[in-house]
């Protein structure tokens, strides 16, 4: 079995091909296999990290890309569900110079939206390490229903939970407090918990990472990152804290696609070796080191097109060191 267990949506990004063009204006676009959860997995492959995936896809082609993406990239795609009623997810992409992106979302409903609890096998969690999911899950009723089983099984088998509540306001078919109020109603479910602060400014009302890990310690998380871009990162336990400047050297930035997953699959790679080690759930100087290490890995995805195509190996971060 895999040592990390991901869950959440399955979809293809549409990259357009034109930089710094709007999606009105782009030329063409390119599939690259995308979707939070899914380049988490991914990359904790890359990382020497197993990882099995749960998910739903539309028996279409796309949904097949998705599925032999998964397999190709070493994850244990088992987990993952085709869907005869609904299509795969599309997200259209466009790229300006500045890193900002326009997204544009074809998914009514997607094939991710109609996981349910019967979708969710127990032996996937039975040897695992770590239960990883996202908040894009949570924006249909039998998403929330299949979280809800996935956290049963994970806390049953006494695994760690790891949450990003990756915002997607494009994905969400609900008034904002609802949305606010149903990603904020997980965090008590979660002992590790990434955040940008950008999306707590939404989720939380505040961009100031201490308070935003004042606030998320309240709720019973044990751990906090929070990414803020260009400025680096701010990590938390409620007692010790401090902050990573980002990674800059040799980056030249074409597309942050993926950058805040691969950021994710690092964390999570570090929260398994800390419970396969059988060592405490707490911010020391260990964990100010996973987060550098995390911040050169999203670094790194930046300099390529993509999310899963551009998440780094392990071996591909450690030689930011030696530079």
């Amino acid at each position: 079995m895999s040592e990390v267990v991901c869950l959440g949506e399955l979809i293809v990004d549409m990259i357009s091909s034109t930089r710094d063009a709007s999606i009105e204006a782009s030329e063409s676009f390119f599939p690259t296999p995308g979707g939070a959860p899914a380049n988490v997995a991914v990359g904790l492959v890359r990382q020497g990290v197993s990882a099995s995936y749960i998910g739903k896809v539309g028996e279409d082609a796309f949904g097949r890309l998705m599925f032999n993406t998964m397999l190709s990239q070493g994850v244990d795609a088992s987990g993952i569900a085709f869907d005869a009623e609904a299509r795969t997810t599309l997200n259209f992409n466009a790229r300006r110079a500045d890193g900002v992106r326009e997204c544009l979302f074809y998914r009514n409903p997607g094939a991710d939206m109609r996981l349910s609890p019967d979708d969710i096998r127990e032996e996937l969690f039975r040897d695992a390490l770590v239960f990883h999911f996202g908040s894009v899950t949570l924006s249909s009723g039998n998403g929330c229903a299949a979280t809800d089983r996935a956290l049963e099984y994970a806390k049953e088998n006494g695994l760690l939970i790891s949450y990003d509540p990756n915002l997607r306001l494009g994905l969400w078919n609900a008034p904002e407090e609802e949305i606010r109020e149903t990603i904020a109603s997980y965090f008590d479910k979660a002992d590790f918990v990434k955040i940008s602060d950008d999306e707590s400014e939404f989720i939380l009302g505040t961009s100031d990472p201490r308070e935003i890990a004042k606030k998320l310690v309240a709720r019973g998380v044990k751990l906090v990152a929070v990414t803020m871009g260009s400025k680096g990162c701010f990590w938390s336990d409620g007692t010790r804290e401090g902050r990573i400047d980002a990674f800059n050297d040799g980056i030249f930035m074409v597309d942050t696609t993926g950058a805040g997953d691969s950021f994710v699959a690092s964390m999570v790679a570090h929260l398994a070796a800390r419970k396969k080690a059988g060592k405490p759930l707490a911010a020391d100087d260990e964990y100010a080191a996973a987060c550098d290490f995390a911040n050169r890995a999203g670094a790194l995805a930046t300099t390529r097109f993509g999310a899963i195509p551009a998440l780094p190996t392990r071996e591909e971060v450690l030689a930011t060191y030696k530079k």
